[in-house]
């Protein structure tokens, strides 16, 4: 797995924006691993938080379980049917996947957990409370 800097923009030179490192050092022992021209990437994106530990708990502890009680099947199967029902995707190659929830923002899970409430109560008839109305 490759680490990741973190990092903000400041205000550079001429209206220009600048990266400034969090950990400046340890990327530039990091940077030592390459050799001069060896090819990189760097990629840069906004950071967002990542799915919290009470959404995992809510998610197994009411939605999964709901659902597990209301069909007889496991909790396990339940998440396997919801995370493919709603979160698959297509590779360029054409291959179906469904990536990780806990890579999934805060706010793009709470959407899955909100596609997950809606499908329970139309085709299931099964009400799922909110979060904030549950102790999970």
């Amino acid at each position: 797995m490759d680490p990741v800097w973190p990092g903000y923009i400041t205000k550079g030179v001429a209206g220009g924006q600048f990266f400034e490192f969090d950990q400046f050092d340890q990327f530039t022992v990091f940077l030592g691993r390459f050799k001069v021209g060896d090819k990189i990437e760097v990629i840069l994106r906004k950071k967002t938080k990542k799915s919290s530990n009470a959404q995992n708990r809510y998610y197994y502890g009411v939605i999964c379980k709901l659902l597990s009680d209301h069909t007889g099947h496991s909790i396990d199967e339940i998440d396997c049917i919801l995370k493919w029902k709603f979160l698959k995707q297509t590779d360029a190659q054409g291959m179906e996947f469904v990536p990780s929830k806990m890579d999934l923002s805060t706010v793009d899970r709470e959407e899955f957990h909100e596609s997950c409430r809606r499908w329970a109560a139309v085709v299931l008839d099964v009400n799922i409370p909110l979060p904030e109305k549950v102790d999970a």
